[in-house]
């Protein structure tokens, strides 16, 4: 692997989960909460993966554009690509990315109670999308911004690159520069060892870079620009949380945001608004009850995915 993609300066926070202070978390900083993912390491393997997903078919990406659907992808078996993810380590291919994404709450829901997530984290917003990824060395995504997300990662080594302007119209503007020069075909690596190093000096731009290991947690702030390049060959979950309130951060109003629902309960979810709100939810009931949800529908049964990135 070039030393370019593995030599970086490494400037965000890190946290063991013991550690977490939740009065003190502030999300419009990136964090990485050591040992969140340890639960699920030992829970999430392969024939784990393989049996909650069984011959589902999930997308497979040829560049780091995985958000681009129709271009640059294949589909494939869980199980044929796993059979399979060994042998490309060494291969002088592309890179092949796989990623089965669902916006399920009910799925969410399941794979964070594997994980140690703080509660701070959690009344950020319900769970509305959750993103299983496995990838070889060097595959990765380009850059990219969604909603409050987490990554956790249950095996390998990931280098990422998160960053933001003051405000939402200087950072829709960077989005967009930060992709130009990499069209179909374009993979990650490329843009880490060329574009990545020049963000460092640029003015009005914050930007935190570090190293993911096995058994982190990485929480991305919303409508923060992020990329990814996997240093080692990886797999785990991403989820992605819908805001129960207005936007905080560079791409909305800072409003400040209300307690949840002290009752904790999982109330019966109805249509969503014309907003694309879900309704209020409450603190995490510890015993995962999902009240009136109904029977869980088969995995391959939930629904429309999501765009696939991290």
């Amino acid at each position: 692997m070039e030393k370019s993609l593995t030599d970086f300066p490494d400037n965000v926070r890190v946290l063991e989960v013991d550690d977490f202070d939740e009065s003190s978390f502030d999300p419009l900083e990136p964090i990485i909460i050591r040992g969140a993912v340890a639960r699920a390491s030992n829970k999430w393997t392969d024939e784990w993966l393989l049996e909650r997903f069984g011959s589902d078919y999930c997308q497979v990406s040829l560049d780091s554009r995985p958000a681009v659907r129709g271009v640059q992808e294949r589909q494939v078996s869980l199980e044929e690509y796993l059979d399979s993810l060994e042998s490309s380590v060494d291969s002088d291919e592309p890179p092949e990315y796989l990623f089965h994404s669902q916006r399920d709450f009910e799925g969410a829901l399941d794979l964070l109670e594997d994980l140690d997530v703080p509660t701070a984290i959690l009344d950020l917003g319900n769970p509305s999308l959750y993103r299983f990824f496995a990838g070889p060395p060097v595959s990765g995504t380009l850059p990219h911004f969604h909603t409050y997300a987490i990554n956790a990662l249950t095996r390998g080594r990931k280098r990422w690159a998160i960053y933001v302007c003051d405000d939402r119209r200087e950072t829709n503007e960077l989005l967009q520069e930060s992709n130009i020069d990499y069209s179909s075909g374009s993979q990650a690596s490329d843009w880490f060892a060329l574009a990545c190093p020049e963000l460092r000096s640029r003015r009005r731009v914050r930007l935190w870079e570090f190293a993911q290991e096995a058994g982190d947690l990485v929480y991305i702030p919303a409508w923060f620009i992020h990329a990814v390049v996997n240093l080692e060959p990886v797999a785990g979950f991403t989820v992605e949380f819908q805001p129960q309130h207005s936007m905080r951060g560079p791409m909305g109003p800072r409003r400040p945001m209300g307690p949840r629902d002290p009752m904790g309960a999982r109330r019966a979810m109805g249509p969503r608004d014309p907003m694309g709100a879900w309704p209020p939810m409450g603190p995490r009931d510890p015993i995962g009850a999902r009240r009136a949800m109904g029977t869980r529908r088969p995995i391959g049964a939930r629904g429309p995915r999501g765009a696939n990135n991290e």
